[in-house]
């Protein structure tokens, strides 16, 4: 295992000379970042990467892909800065697509996974936390244009004290075709229900949750 510590950005794959392919494979890296707002944990310019069992902490933003083809699991950002612009805080920030992220974990960030493009990641078995009710909004998956993911047994724990706005899923553009399949939280503090237009089954800790006839992939505005 390797320890990168203090640093404003903990790795940085650029961009290969194959076509632009990196080919890198990392794994067992435990990055420690500076606690400033422009510290980023993992940089990645190139392409078909293979990251895994990585712990990522002290950055604002954990792992920031600006191509496709890469491939992550395992992955751990946990937050620890203080809370200035927090909401734009994220565990993964995804500015290009066909990423595959897998049991990939977002510990306390504002946003869990961010997908800036209207690209078509998948993302399996992934996980949002929130150990602490400060910075009220918290966000598991943001898309800033159209949703095109496919997220299957994504798992997001909520706060549930008053005041908090707790959001599975918000999208900044309609139309997308995206997909969040067998979705695991607690129907009952999350604020905002754009989730119904893209979930098959949303399941609560204590209960089963089935979208009513008209609702999910069909029948939306969205669509």
């Amino acid at each position: 295992r390797v320890s990168i510590k203090h640093v404003q950005v903990g790795l940085h794959i650029k961009r290969g000379a194959n076509s632009g392919s990196s080919d890198a494979d990392i794994s067992e890296v435990h990055i420690v970042g500076n606690n400033m707002q422009d510290s980023i944990g993992v940089i990645v310019e190139g392409y078909d990467n293979t990251l895994t069992d990585m712990r990522i902490t002290g950055v604002f933003i954990g792992v920031d892909l600006r191509v496709g083809g890469n491939y992550m699991r395992y992955i751990h950002p946990l937050y620890s800065l203080d809370y200035t612009d927090y909401e734009n805080s994220c565990a993964f920030r995804d500015q290009s697509g066909n990423n595959w992220y897998n049991q990939c974990y977002s510990d306390q960030y504002g946003t869990g996974y961010r997908i800036t493009c209207s690209g078509n990641s998948i993302l399996d078995s992934c996980y949002c936390f929130w150990y602490s009710p400060r910075g009220t909004n918290h966000t598991a998956i943001r898309a800033d244009k159209k949703f095109n993911c496919v997220c299957t047994n994504f798992r997001s724990d909520f706060r549930r004290e008053e005041g908090m706005n707790n959001v599975l899923l918000t999208v900044g553009e309609k139309g997308g075709k995206g997909v969040l399949e067998r979705a695991i939280a607690d129907p009952g503090i999350i604020s905002d229900d754009t989730y119904n237009l893209f979930d098959r089954q949303i399941t609560g800790p204590w209960s089963f949750l089935y979208l009513p006839s008209g609702g999910g992939l069909h029948g939306s505005g969205y669509w």
